[in-house]
């Protein structure tokens, strides 16, 4: 089994935890993202990341957000989002599930989103995606040296 590697980042109203493929956010309290925010914090999730494909889990229950045209133009166009596998957001009001699903739509994310009510359940739903990922690469893999044996026979 690999070593899971965990490495945590705390700002003054929030935390970022990075478990094996997993990057946690956790906001404290409210909080306003404005564009220098969204920057740093970007650059720190890609640190802590190694910049490598992961799940985001972003607990946002009992947070109120409050973000700004620039902050989330800068979010939806950084390189980093490309790294991600699937996002799944802890909500706990109807307004959070309204602003997530527009943000969402709005900026046609290319991966799974689902909201959830709590953490649990979003880390189960992340446990199912990682299996299903493992097992569509282990069929593609399996598809892969089929075609390799097959253009060898051809060959000879």
């Amino acid at each position: 089994m690999d070593a899971i590697i965990t490495r945590v980042h705390a700002f003054e109203r929030c935390t970022l935890s990075f478990d094996g493929d997993v990057l946690t956010l956790e906001p404290i309290g409210e909080v306003v993202a404005g564009p220098d925010d969204s920057k740093m914090l970007l650059e720190v999730a890609a640190m802590i990341t190694g910049n490598q494909p992961h799940y985001v889990l972003a607990d946002l229950r009992n947070v109120i957000i409050h973000t700004t045209v620039d902050s989330r133009e800068r979010i939806a166009a950084h390189p980093f989002n490309n790294q991600k596998l699937a996002y799944a957001f802890v909500v706990d009001s109807t307004a959070q599930r309204l602003l997530i699903r527009f943000m969402v739509n709005f900026y046609d994310l290319k991966v799974p989103v689902k909201l959830f009510c709590t953490k649990e359940e979003a880390l189960a739903w992340i446990m199912e995606l990682k299996i299903r990922n493992r097992q569509d690469k282990a069929h593609a893999d399996h598809l892969n040296a089929d075609s390799l044996v097959t253009e060898e026979l051809v060959a000879h």
